[in-house]
């Protein structure tokens, strides 16, 4: 009896069969199994280019359940939806009307010893495919969890480690002929091989993804901070010109004779 606390709480810790079996996605046109979203037919471009994702790496893992993964889209959808009714220009990238959970993509998400990251899209129609022109700009979500990494955080249980921009080749199942010329025989054979190897001969050679990139320099937060700062120091200090000034003023008339008694009469007194 005394084991009993003990067995139900390691059958109850998640394993990482949880990420394996569960659903990303769920609902929508872009489902998925969460380990795999990636090789998905669902999760890719016709011409086969790259796809432009928000990569955000965390510090300890949280292994994926069904109420986290609806959860953070639907958080995300909400994050945005604020930020374009108040800060950014949404109707300029085509955002007409509020964003759902569905408009969130989560495209990958790894929990393992050597990294923790989650993959995040946006498409502009929960109803239209993975197309070009039902992408949205991947600056917009990535400035949207930049300003809500704290509230991120929380979500995921985790502290943040980056934010970044990463681009993704999706992975194809090419064939490529290998001929042997020999006395008795000629072997033919099929392997896997990416999209993106030098030895596919089916699908043109692509240019290596460009490295993650941040949206903006470290060093602009500082230089906005010290900004602010100055600009207040200098707004007291006009201010007290300004007061010196006045009281230099008063003290000339007052030197020079131009203030007299008559400025100050008193208020006659009435007898009721």
């Amino acid at each position: 009896m005394r084991l009993l606390p003990l067995v139900l709480l390691l059958l109850a810790w998640p394993s990482a069969a949880d990420v394996v079996d569960t659903l990303c996605n769920r609902g929508t046109h872009f489902e998925c199994p969460c380990n795999s979203c990636l090789d998905s037919e669902l999760i890719r471009l016709e011409s086969g280019a790259p796809v432009e994702w928000i990569s955000v790496a965390f510090a300890h893992c949280n292994h994926l359940r069904r109420p986290l993964e609806e959860k953070i889209r639907a958080k995300v959808a909400g994050w945005i939806n604020e930020e374009c009714g108040s800060v950014l220009n949404c109707r300029k990238e085509g955002i007409s009307q509020a964003l759902q959970a569905c408009n969130v993509v989560l495209g990958d998400f790894s929990c393992d010893e050597r990294r923790n990251r989650i993959l995040l899209g946006l498409v502009r129609n929960c109803s239209d495919g993975f197309a070009h022109g039902n992408l949205l700009p991947s600056s917009i979500l990535g400035s949207v969890i930049q300003s809500r990494e704290h509230l991120l955080s929380f979500v995921l249980n985790s502290d943040l480690i980056s934010v970044l921009k990463e681009r993704k080749f999706p992975a194809t199942t090419s064939t490529t002929t290998t001929t042997t010329t020999t006395t008795t025989s000629t072997t033919t054979t099929t392997t896997r091989t990416p999209a993106s190897s030098p030895s596919t001969t089916s699908a043109p050679r692509r240019p290596h993804p460009m490295p993650p990139t941040a949206f903006w320099p470290p060093w602009m937060s500082v230089a906005f901070e010290a900004f602010c700062g100055l600009s207040f120091v200098g707004f007291l200090l006009c201010c007290a010109a300004v007061r010196c000034l006045a009281c230099d003023l008063n003290w000339q008339k007052l030197a020079l004779g131009q203030w007299k008694h008559r400025h100050y009469k008193k208020a006659t007194m009435e007898l009721y």
